[in-house]
């Protein structure tokens, strides 16, 4: 490892805080260690007119060692000579200084680009990226761009700063959900470089083990988001809430319901166990349902079933229950549950949908129950109400609280997708959706369909919020660890 020159290294970080620091500026306005090193680049700008105040006339410039000539074609008396460092303009050779600074963390560069005035990057053989920001003034927007640039392209990235304070990036990569891919560093942090070779082998480790996990567990054709998914499991919580909007205002595709698919699917698979990369588009033709998931009996909650979700996703903006053949694929799908699934005591036939068509998933249901086996039943899941259980699940607060309560998540939800739960639970049981239109009726013929549950966004809501009232054994059994002792001597 090369050790960085704390005389260069401080000199270079004065040179960054100059204004304007992507343009040529007056030699002076540089540290004098810097003047004449590959870290400039200078130009002689020599003057065209007299330098006589009270003179127009024009000159020619001549060099003369550390010196230039002036000859004033309008009156020999005004000619003199001036030092060369007063007409030299200096600016810095960014892909000089990123060498330098790759060179003492032991890298080999292979490429270099320029954003000026805002930042430049350099790639290096490794697949790192090193981006060194240039103009302060826009600092903010230029960290931004860097940050939703890592997180797009999937690099790990050596966000390299002028100012001292980095928390302003960290605040920003947060907002982007890029922490994992980018490290930021001042520039005076080059005079001891093992302490940010050590942060990048920490962040390109991390980032190859977890490329190689994804690539052994995701199909290398599969949709495009599913690589943004990875990289950013909040990620599905945006596309969830959008992905109605997008629908309706018809900027996907017809035949764009794969996307949905791989959305639910690692939506669902950071709440539950779910089979990647099969059925719904994966096995075309197949006859399978898009996504299989299994939620586990929890004893010390009490919840001794074990739940196998067998899943649909409907990527219209409405759901089209009406339109929906059941003489055929569902029924298969129930059938080869039965047959060739996991050991589990209920069947949730599950359909994530973005939107209603009037009160037709009634109808549906009603064509679907003669299908159904005593332990199955049918859940219907909004995006919205998807989202909402994604959130409390990567909340870190609101998880905690409930591991503190059940020491599994998953016992919260558990009720969501239970049959006998659900309906056992009157505050739950009675709420119903919006439909516009009739709802006295609507309400009336839900709740007469004990087979049926629709979880959207509000029924989910209410189970978290009344979860994260209650105290929990595991929490009192913590907090008591922190009491005061009442040690009485002997």
């Amino acid at each position: 490892m090369s050790s960085g020159d704390d005389s260069t290294v401080d000199a270079l970080d004065t040179a960054f805080s100059i204004s304007h620091a992507s343009t040529f500026q007056p030699q002076e306005e540089f540290p004098d260690i810097l003047h004449g090193s590959e870290f400039l680049n200078e130009e002689i700008r020599e003057p065209g007119k007299c330098l006589e105040p009270d003179c127009d006339g024009f000159c020619t410039a001549s060099m003369d060692g550390e010196e230039i000539k002036i000859n004033c074609l309008q009156s020999a008396s005004h000619n003199t000579t001036v030092p060369i460092a007063d007409y030299t303009r200096c600016r810095i050779s960014f892909e000089a200084v990123l060498s330098y600074f790759a060179e003492s963390l032991d890298m080999e560069l292979i490429d270099y680009t320029e954003e000026l005035p805002r930042y430049v990057e350099s790639e290096a053989s490794d697949g790192y990226r090193l981006c060194l920001i240039v103009s302060p003034g826009d600092y903010e927007d230029t960290v931004e761009t860097i940050c939703r640039t890592a997180i797009e392209d999937d690099r790990p990235t050596l966000l390299i700063t002028p100012t001292q304070d980095t928390e302003i990036i960290h605040e920003i990569q947060s907002l982007f959900a890029a922490g994992h891919l980018v490290t930021a560093t001042p520039i005076r942090m080059f005079a001891e470089p093992e302490i940010v070779q050590e942060a990048v082998g920490a962040m390109l480790s991390r980032s190859q083990f977890r490329r190689s996990a994804v690539s052994q567990q995701t199909d290398p054709d599969a949709h495009p988001v599913v690589d943004r998914l990875s990289s950013n499991p909040s990620y599905a919580i945006a596309e969830l809430n959008q992905m109605r909007m997008l629908r309706a205002s018809k900027q996907l595709p017809k035949g764009s319901g794969t996307r949905l698919e791989k959305v639910s699917e690692v939506a669902f698979a950071q709440l539950f166990a779910t089979y990647p990369d099969a059925g719904g588009e994966d096995d075309s033709g197949s006859k399978l349902p898009d996504i299989l998931f299994r939620i586990p009996a929890i004893p010390k909650a009490n919840q001794h079933d074990e739940i196998l979700g067998i899943a649909d996703s409907k990527s219209g903006s409405e759901a089209n229950f009406g339109s929906e053949k059941v003489d055929e694929k569902h029924p298969r799908y129930l059938q080869r549950a039965r047959r060739d699934g996991p050991e589990s005591d209920l069947h949730a036939h599950v359909f994530l949908v973005l939107g209603f068509d009037g009160h037709k998933e009634l109808d549906f249901f009603d064509k679907m129950d003669p299908h159904y086996q005593d332990k199955e039943y049918m859940v219907i899941v909004t995006a919205e109400a998807l989202a909402t259980m994604l959130i409390a699940r990567l909340t870190h607060p609101i998880e905690n609280k409930f591991l503190l309560q059940k020491n599994d998540f998953r016992s919260v939800l558990y009720p969501l997708f239970h049959r006998d739960w659900f309906n056992k639970d009157e505050e739950l049981a009675k709420m119903t959706r919006e439909v516009g239109s009739n709802q006295n009726k609507y309400n009336r013929e839900y709740n007469s369909r004990s087979d049926l549950i629709v979880l959207t966004r509000e029924v989910v809501i209410r189970q978290l919020t009344r979860y994260l009232k209650k105290d929990g054994a595991i929490e009192r059994e913590l907090e008591s660890y922190f009491e005061p002792m009442n040690y009485r001597p002997p």
